[in-house]
């Protein structure tokens, strides 16, 4: 007599579908832009210094810096996002190193931003 074969549960092609639709099912899960999309931009939170610094981006945004200095502006916004992370995660000294960075950086932008108004002469008519 011969000796039955086992029967296989599962097949290649069925793998290959199963991967497949997993594949498919987590490309349908949007993940948030760099920096953005957290739950520290979401609740805002009571912390002096970063509103501080947050008004000063604001300010600098309503001048226009964002149009001369885009990286820098970028930067400044991401520092700050990542300081309230860090704050809301527990790591206060973390949080401050952060933020010291992003109204250091936020200065040297409002210091560009008076020269150059400084220097700006409007045409004649």
């Amino acid at each position: 007599m011969t000796a039955a074969r086992p029967t296989r549960h599962c097949s290649f092609a069925s793998a290959v579908g199963l991967l497949a639709v997993g594949l498919m099912l987590a490309s349908c899960t949007p993940w948030p832009d760099y920096a953005t999309g957290g739950l520290a931009e979401r609740h805002p939170i009571e912390w002096r210094q970063v509103r501080t610094v947050q008004e000063r981006y604001n300010a600098l945004t309503r001048i226009g810096a964002d149009r001369f200095y885009p990286g820098r502006m970028i930067e400044v916004r991401n520092l700050i996002n990542r300081a309230m992370r860090e704050h809301e995660g527990g790591l206060p000294n973390d949080a401050d190193v952060t933020l010291s960075i992003a109204a250091e950086l936020t200065s040297l932008v409002e210091a560009d931003m008076h020269k150059r108004t400084a220097n700006f002469t409007p045409p004649r008519k």
